[in-house]
């Protein structure tokens, strides 16, 4: 996902005195600190100064810390790893040796199996999770604050909980246990909306009458459980960093939240460039007219608030003649008080099979 970085005019303050000169500078991170250089050359002009200006290959005056590569320092044309100058990416910690940047919550417990399926064939990610991590999500408030009436607006507060910073870099970690199933983008997506899918329901929860989805997405991962809106923050956070354009919508009355993929308007969900995806249970991408957990069906007009722009899923019409098929067979087997031509009932049976869902009798 971009990330806009505002920046302000930088302060060079070139001081000479007795022969040598401070260069005072505000590098990435607000990190402040000084280089003295020695002179030996004495300047008649401007240009000559400024002529002695170094940078690095992707654009950093030497003496700054990278804005393109978390962690470096330039110097006289170089990045060089430092660290302890330049402090480390989202979710990663300072050593004690001060010599490198490791996982902030480096305490894991025993790889845990998540199971997911692709195209009816099941296999599994293996991720080990950090107590530690868990323990400092928990210890969040819950609460947002308003200033002179004006409080954050919804999408401000989903995308709080989305881009939880210390989370970044397990939740990363999974992005590229999804990357290295498969070579193909679309069949990740595939993969990472199963997987999600096949987390368990939280009823638990959703018996609380007063209840609201307050689990970042970590901890859905750690609990092994969640409720839509929880579960559906977690894939929307995997579909961005998987390069995709994507969307959640919210259902005021019927309490309910699922996502939406970018993809080709011809299959998009209400007319719109985004394909719906469920997230509390098995389902097929682009199929709304299931009844869901606390929700039922679907009526109201979902608030879409908007992630990431990214890829289009472009091979999503495998999903959507799959769910139109889906649709017909179990048309028929209404009108028929649940009789199927052998045929229908084979394909019925292919469907079931190949997105693993869940029948109840």
């Amino acid at each position: 996902m971009s990330k806009i970085f505002f920046m302000t005019c930088i302060a060079v303050i070139i001081i000479f005195f007795s022969g040598c000169c401070c260069l005072t500078t505000y590098p990435n991170d607000s990190l402040h600190f000084d280089y003295e250089y020695n002179i030996t050359t004495n300047y008649e002009d401007d240009e000559m100064l400024t002529n002695q200006i170094i940078f690095c290959e992707e654009g950093t005056l030497s003496g700054y810390c990278s804005l393109v590569n978390v962690s470096y320092l330039c110097l006289n044309g170089t990045l060089i790893y430092s660290p302890i100058d330049c402090g480390c990416p989202k979710g990663k910690a300072l050593s004690k040796d001060k010599l490198n940047c490791i996982e902030k919550y480096q305490h894991t417990e025993e790889g845990r199996l998540y199971w997911y399926n692709l195209r009816g064939e099941e296999d599994y990610i293996t991720i080990e999770t950090s107590p530690e991590l868990k323990d400092y999500l928990v210890s969040l408030p819950r609460t947002y604050i308003c200033i002179n009436d004006v409080c954050p607006t919804d999408e401000e507060i989903t995308l709080s909980f989305i881009d939880e910073e210390e989370s970044v870099g397990r939740l990363n970690e999974i992005v590229k246990k999804i990357e290295n199933k498969t070579d193909d983008k679309d069949d990740q997506i595939r993969i990472a909306v199963s997987f999600v899918q096949s987390i368990p329901y939280d009823y638990e929860l959703l018996e609380n009458e007063d209840y609201q989805a307050l689990r970042y997405p970590y901890e859905v991962i750690y609990d092994n459980k969640g409720v839509c809106g929880e579960k559906s923050k977690l894939l929307a956070y995997i579909i961005r960093e998987l390069g995709y354009g994507v969307v959640l919508f919210e259902y005021g009355p019927e309490n309910h939240m699922s996502v939406g993929i970018k993809c080709p308007k011809k299959y998009g969900y209400k007319g719109m460039e985004y394909c719906f995806i469920e997230s509390t249970l098995p389902s097929i991408i682009t199929d709304s007219s299931g009844e869901y957990e606390g929700a039922g069906k679907l009526w109201s007009e979902p608030i879409i608030i908007y992630v990431s722009d990214g890829y289009s899923f472009e091979s999503v019409s495998e999903e959507y003649y799959d769910v139109e098929e889906w649709k017909r067979i179990n048309e028929i087997g209404n009108a028929s008080g649940g009789f199927l031509t052998q045929e229908d009932y084979e394909k019925w049976q292919s469907l079931v099979q190949k997105y693993r869902m869940n029948i109840v009798d």
